[in-house]
C-alpha cells in the first residue's frame, strides 16, 4: 500500500520502534510516509516501484531477503500484500499479521484462500475489530494469539479546529452533524 495516502498501515509501528525493536518499512512511498512525516519514529524506509506488477515481484524479493536475514519479525500489514507475499512467506514462523479489513470468501474465495494461509502461519494475528478477530479465528483455524488494534489515530495526530464557515457552506445554519465511526 502506497504509505503516503494513510497512516493505517504503519501504526504499530511507532510502539515497536520506542521499545527497541529496529524497524524497516519496505512499501510504495515509504520515505514518503504520512505518519514518518507527523510523528517521527526511527526506521529505516525502502521504496518500491509504484507500477503494480513491479511492486509486486520487488515485494516477493524483499520478503525472501527478510526471511533469511536477521529480523527477528517480519510484519505484513493489509491484505492487499496478502496475495502477493503468501509465496515468500508460507510457512515462517516469524510473522505478525495485521489484518485492517475482511475478505468474504464467498465473494473473493482466492485471496481469503492465500489470506488464511498466510493467517495460519503467523506468529501473532493483529486485527482492526474485535468482531472480525474472532471470525477470522474461526474461520481460518487461528492458532496464533490474536490482538485486537483499532485503526484509531494516536491522540498527538494534528486535527484541524471548527470552522463555522465551512459547517454553514455544507450543512445550513440550523443542521445537526453526527459523526459516527463503526467497527
Amino acid at each position: 500500500c502506497d504509505q503516503s495516502r494513510t497512516p493505517y498501515q504503519e501504526m504499530a509501528l511507532p510502539a515497536l520502534a520506542s521499545a527497541g525493536w529496529e524497524v524497516t518499512v519496505v512499501a510504495v512511498n515509504a520515505t514518503r510516509s504520512l505518519l514518518q512525516s507527523i510523528l517521527p519514529y526511527p526506521s529505516k524506509r525502502i521504496d518500491l516501484p509504484q507500477q503494480s506488477g513491479s511492486a509486486a515481484l520487488a515485494a516477493v524479493r524483499h520478503l525472501l531477503r527478510a526471511r533469511l536475514s536477521h529480523y527477528d519479525v517480519i510484519y505484513v500489514a493489509t491484505q492487499a500484500v496478502v496475495t502477493r507475499a503468501w509465496p515468500a512467506l508460507w510457512r515462517a514462523s516469524r510473522v505478525v499479521y495485521h489484518n485492517l479489513d475482511y475478505y468474504d470468501p464467498l465473494r473473493y474465495p482466492v485471496r481469503s484462500w492465500f489470506e488464511k494461509q498466510l493467517a495460519r502461519s503467523a506468529a501473532l494475528h493483529i486485527n482492526a475489530e474485535v468482531h472480525r478477530a474472532h471470525i477470522v479465528r474461526a474461520q481460518y483455524g487461528l492458532r496464533c494469539p490474536i490482538l485486537v488494534f483499532p485503526p484509531t489515530l494516536p491522540s498527538a495526530w494534528p486535527i484541524p479546529g471548527p470552522q463555522g464557515s465551512l459547517r454553514r457552506q455544507l450543512a445550513g445554519d440550523a443542521a445537526f452533524l453526527l459523526a459516527l465511526h463503526g467497527g
